[in-house]
C-alpha cells in the first residue's frame, strides 16, 4: 500500500507541476463560481433559509461538491487515459505493488485525498467571503461527511473509468449527472420546496444523505447519526462493489 501511495502520489505531483492549471485551478472554478454568482446574486432576495444566510447555507454542500467533483474526475480519467497511453504500466514500474487490492486503495485514497485538499481550499475562500455568521461548525461531524463523500465518488469515477470509453464522454457525466445531483440534493434549496412526490425520490440519494449530514454539523453544530451510519454503510458497499469488480475484471 505505502509504494503504490507513494508511486502515485509521485505521478500526481508531477502532472501538477506540469500543468497546475488543468490539475488544480479548473477543479475550484466551477464551486467559485456558482457561489459568486449563484449566492452573491440571490442572497439579496433570498435572505436566509430556515433562519440560516443563504451565503453559509451554500457552503457545505458546495464543499462536498468539490470533493465529489475531484475524487471523481482525478480517478476516472487516471483509467481512461491508461487504456489509451499505456500509464497504467509507467505507474507500476516507480513503485512495487504487493497485491491489487494494495493498488485499488492506494488509487481511491489518491483521489479522496485530492477531494479533500481541494474541499478545504473551497471552505476557507467561501468562508472568508461570507463570513461566519450562521455557521456552528461541528468539526468532526463534517469532516466524517467530507471523508464519505470523497470515497464515494473516488470509487464511483474508478467505476466510470473501467467502463467509460475513451472520449467526451467523461465530462458529460460530471456536467449532466454529478453536479445536476447535487443541485437537486439540497445543495441550494431545502428539498422540502419539491413537490411531495419528488421530494420522497431526492431524499433516497446518497448525496442528499451526503448534504444534509455535512450541513447538519457545519451550519448547527449537530450530528446525524441516522445519516452518517446510512453513509458509512452506502460507502462500504460500494467499495466492496469496486473490489469485486476490479478482482473479476483483472481475471478476466
Amino acid at each position: 500500500m505505502n509504494n503504490a501511495f507513494r508511486a502515485l502520489w509521485s505521478r500526481e505531483l508531477t502532472l501538477f507541476r506540469r500543468n497546475p492549471v488543468s490539475e488544480g485551478i479548473l477543479y475550484l472554478l466551477l464551486p467559485l463560481l456558482f457561489f459568486l454568482l449563484f449566492g452573491l446574486g440571490f442572497q439579496s432576495v433570498v435572505g436566509k433559509l430556515d433562519g440560516i444566510p443563504y451565503l453559509a447555507y451554500l457552503i457545505p454542500g458546495l464543499v462536498l461538491m468539490t470533493i465529489a467533483l475531484t475524487a471523481f474526475d482525478s480517478v476516472a480519467w487516471f483509467h481512461v487515459l491508461n487504456r489509451r497511453n499505456r500509464q497504467w504500466d509507467e505507474v507500476v514500474l516507480m513503485g512495487a505493488f504487493p497485491n491489487k487490492p494494495g493498488l485499488l486503495l492506494a488509487e481511491l485514497t489518491l483521489g479522496a485525498v485530492k477531494g479533500l485538499i481541494h474541499g478545504v481550499i473551497i471552505l476557507v475562500i467561501t468562508l472568508f467571503l461570507a463570513g461566519s455568521t450562521g455557521v456552528d461548525l461541528n468539526i468532526q461531524a463534517f469532516l466524517a461527511f467530507m471523508i464519505l463523500t470523497a470515497i464515494q465518488f473516488a470509487a464511483w469515477g474508478h467505476l466510470a473509468g473501467m467502463y467509460t470509453p475513451p472520449g467526451p464522454m467523461l465530462g458529460r457525466l460530471v456536467a449532466f449527472f454529478i453536479f445536476p445531483l447535487f443541485l437537486v440534493s439540497g445543495l441550494g434549496w431545502e428539498i422540502s420546496l419539491y413537490a411531495p412526490v419528488f421530494e420522497s425520490i431526492v431524499r433516497w440519494l446518497p448525496t442528499h444523505t451526503l448534504i444534509a449530514g455535512a450541513q447538519s454539523g457545519f451550519l448547527r453544530g449537530g450530528i446525524e447519526n441516522l445519516f452518517l451510519i446510512i453513509a458509512f454503510i452506502e460507502t462500504v458497499l460500494l467499495v466492496g462493489i469496486v473490489h469485486m469488480l476490479t478482482d473479476n475484471r483483472g481475471r478476466a
